[in-house]
Order: C-alpha cells, then sequence, then structure tokens
C-alpha cells in the first residue's frame, strides 16, 4: 500500500512540472508567432513603400 501511495505524490510532482514546462513552451511559442507578424508587417511595408 505504501508504494502505491509514494508512487501517485511522484506521479502529481511529475505532472505539476510538465505544466510548469508547457506554460513556459506556450509562453515562447506566442512570443516566436508575434515576432514572425511584426517581421511580417515590416517586409509587407517595405514592399508596399518600395513600389
Amino acid at each position: 500500500m505504501p508504494s502505491t501511495l509514494t508512487a501517485g505524490v511522484k506521479d502529481g510532482k511529475r505532472s505539476k512540472k510538465i505544466e510548469r514546462n508547457t506554460l513556459k513552451v506556450d509562453f515562447i511559442e506566442i512570443l516566436l508567432l508575434w515576432m514572425a507578424v511584426i517581421v511580417w508587417m515590416i517586409a509587407r511595408g517595405l514592399s508596399t513603400a518600395q513600389l
């Protein structure tokens, strides 16, 4: 019985770490997406200005 309880606690700690990592990954993905949008908007603006 104690082994199953400790396994449950370990799984809980692992899931918290996974949640934290996914939050960091989501934040980085959103930052990269915004950077790509900004670069695309600047490039689009420059191309129309040159024409």
